[in-house]
């Protein structure tokens, strides 16, 4: 999964217009704290449902940048288990990405941080990528349907888990 894949996911799964589920969100899942921070200042429920697609799409690409390099993700080699984890930290917290990547590593419990560092990254390059990003969307949609989510919510968020896997070929499936 390329960062073009990433958005195109995103929109598909988030949409394109204004939306309230569980907070006020804009085209592509923009949420009001990343639009003030983008804009340099507090934003609107108003503000947010002006927000265009190619403007959401600009705000997430540097938001992107931003969050792999601030958690770590931008040593990852793999990309599209750099977005995965991206994914996986904004739909249910970074470190818990973390913690399901050191566990699909390997990594011992009293080394499982929820912080990526040179322990993680090594463990990491020892393996396979797809292998770790095929290991992290399974445990991601298993958690899903055994209460780690709202009943409500666990065919959504499982499947956009499975949307991660890479098949034997390379591709999404």
């Amino acid at each position: 999964m390329t960062r073009a894949d990433f958005l195109a996911l995103l929109e598909k799964e988030e949409g394109t217009v204004f939306r309230v589920v569980d907070q006020p969100t804009g085209p592509l899942g923009v949420t009001l704290p990343m639009l003030s921070r983008w804009r340099g200042h507090t934003c609107t429920v108003d503000d947010l449902k002006a927000l265009t697609l190619d403007d959401a799409k600009q705000l997430l690409s540097s938001h992107i940048d931003q969050t792999l390099k601030l958690l770590g993700f931008d040593r990852i080699l793999f990309e599209p288990l750099r977005y995965q984890l991206l994914d996986f930290g904004w739909q249910s917290g970074e470190e818990r990405a973390v913690r399901y990547l050191q566990r699909s590593v390997g990594l011992i419990d009293m080394n499982v941080t929820g912080i990526i560092d040179d322990r993680t990254i090594a463990a990491l390059n020892t393996l396979p990528p797809i292998l770790v990003n095929n290991d992290i969307a399974a445990r991601r949609a298993h958690a899903d349907y055994t209460g780690a989510v709202a009943p409500a919510y666990a065919a959504g968020t499982a499947h956009r888990a499975i949307m991660f896997v890479i098949n034997n070929t390379g591709g999404n499936e």
